[in-house]
């Protein structure tokens, strides 16, 4: 589903298994409210960095974790 809700359960869920630098992939912003909407929550984040916009797939990368920090 592209609601945000959905997008926003799913990247929380899925997000608590990726490490300290690791990369994490948002599709279909800027196609669908939903993804766009929490693109814009994650992307205002001091935990992700967004890398780069390419073929409808956002990229982040999680910049905390490395010393067990939440």
């Amino acid at each position: 589903d592209h609601g945000y809700e959905e997008c926003k359960r799913d990247f929380e869920q899925w997000t608590k298994f990726v490490g300290y630098l690791g990369v994490v992939a948002m599709d279909d912003v800027g196609v669908y409210p939903g993804p766009t909407e929490f693109f814009k929550e994650v992307r205002a984040n001091p935990e992700y960095v967004w890398l780069e916009h390419k073929l409808n797939v956002d990229y982040f990368r999680k910049v905390t974790g490395w010393n067990g920090e939440k």
